[in-house]
């Protein structure tokens, strides 16, 4: 009998999609297609997959939300943010230089390959979530995904992004490289989700008389509230 509720049972099936991801050998960019309202849901699996007490995967998850502004400066961008989290963590961990003729984006992910050797002992791929809280022109930021996928050598360095499934905006990139841009869509049923709970809930009063909120159904009507991309 299977006793997950609807917020694990769906943070399941996002970690399903990940790992047929992350074992894909010729796979390097993972496209989640999502509604507006599971985006939260993903920021929950990853929040917990960031956690070392709460993880599952073998992984290692940095997120970057830096906003999509300039398309030739974002690459360094993300290598700065990069650097200040290796900065912070005072282990001394080598990401090696910037070297001339370099693009934003080579520099950003062979940094990346660095920090994923120093690390693999301990996480089986370094896994790059990019969720820009701003993207200035959807084209560059297609072209962009599209010039680092020349750059993601390693099988060990995978990067994710979002897709809002309303616009499907990342769709030529997808249909231009299939074997190395894997699309999976969460399909996460928020609303039957939001129904399990209700339904949960009323299971509940009957039984205890109670008339307070659970966590389980704050934590849907988060799930569930659109977010803005």
């Amino acid at each position: 009998m299977d006793t997950k509720n609807a917020v694990e049972k769906r943070l399941d099936w996002l970690n399903d999609q990940w790992v047929e991801f992350a074992q894909s050998p010729d796979a390097r960019l993972l496209r989640w297609v999502v509604e507006p309202g599971e985006v939260r849901m993903v920021e929950a699996w990853l929040k917990k997959e960031s956690d070392e007490r709460t993880g599952e995967c073998p992984d290692l998850f940095l997120r970057f939300d830096q906003p999509f502004v300039q398309p030739e400066a974002y690459g360094l961008e993300l290598r700065e943010t990069l650097v200040a989290m290796v900065e912070e963590t005072q282990e001394g961990v080598s990401l090696g230089p910037v070297t001339p003729g370099q693009s934003g984006a080579e520099a950003f992910f062979s940094a990346c390959e660095a920090l994923q050797r120093h690390y693999e002992s301990v996480c089986e791929v370094l896994a790059v979530v990019l969720v820009p809280g701003e993207v200035v022109e959807v084209k560059a930021w297609r072209q962009w995904l599209e010039k680092a996928l020349t750059h993601l050598r390693s099988p060990k360095v995978r990067v994710a992004v979002l897709d809002d499934v309303r616009v499907r905006a990342l769709e030529p990139l997808a249909q231009a490289d299939p074997k190395r841009v894997m699309t999976a869509v969460a399909d996460l049923d928020m609303a039957g989700a939001m129904e399990e709970v209700a339904r949960g809930r009323r299971a509940w009063t009957r039984r205890e008389g109670a008339t307070g909120s659970c966590w389980c159904g704050w934590a849907m009507r988060r799930a569930a509230a659109s977010s803005t991309w």
